[in-house]
């Protein structure tokens, strides 16, 4: 996967030297294209986002139905009527999504940068846990639990307090702190 992701940026370093912006290196190799090949790319693009989507849908609509709804003291009742409410709640959560898209990345010139910049105040805390679970039999789930819900406020301490420091730092020192949480 990284090659596929690296190779049109190498291939457009070598094609076009002068491209004003690193950017628009993928944009300008589409542009070399054949419309057929060009076609091709964009579905499996198109099926990549509508896939991730799916995934995301289904996520939310089986943790609402199986782990949410019954806590809350609402019968699933079976098959169907699970079903429907799964739908439910996958739509709900979609027109949340759209309604709290724009807000959110405003200040982000790409979506990418939001997810990229956001995945890191979680990321650290979840990979210390997972890594003293595998590694560490004393690892207790409480302390677990502490770590996951520190590590966010502890990546927000750590890229505001030093907004020049490299964020594989920031992201270091907060897995640092979640894994001596835990």
């Amino acid at each position: 996967m990284p090659v596929i992701v690296v190779l049109p940026g190498i291939a457009m370093f070598v094609l076009a030297p002068d491209l004003s912006a690193p950017d628009k290196a993928y944009p300008s190799a589409m542009n070399l294209l054949p419309v057929g090949i060009k076609g091709l790319v964009f579905a499996a693009l198109l099926a990549a986002i509508v896939s991730s989507l799916a995934s995301m849908c289904n996520s939310i609509s089986t943790i609402f139905t199986v782990d949410v709804a019954p806590s809350l003291g609402m019968e699933s009742g079976g098959g169907v009527r699970s079903v429907t409410l799964g739908r439910i709640v996958a739509i709900v959560a979609m027109g949340i999504a759209m309604v709290a898209a724009k807000p959110l990345l405003g200040n982000f010139e790409q979506a990418f940068q939001y997810i990229q910049e956001f995945t890191g105040f979680f990321t650290p805390g979840i990979v210390a846990i997972f890594m003293l679970g595998l590694f560490w039999a004393r690892t207790t789930a409480t302390a677990a639990l502490i770590a996951a819900i520190a590590s966010a406020p502890c990546r927000f301490i750590s890229s505001w307090r030093g907004p020049n420091c490299h964020s594989w730092i920031v992201l270091g020192w907060s897995f640092c702190f979640a894994w001596r949480l835990a």
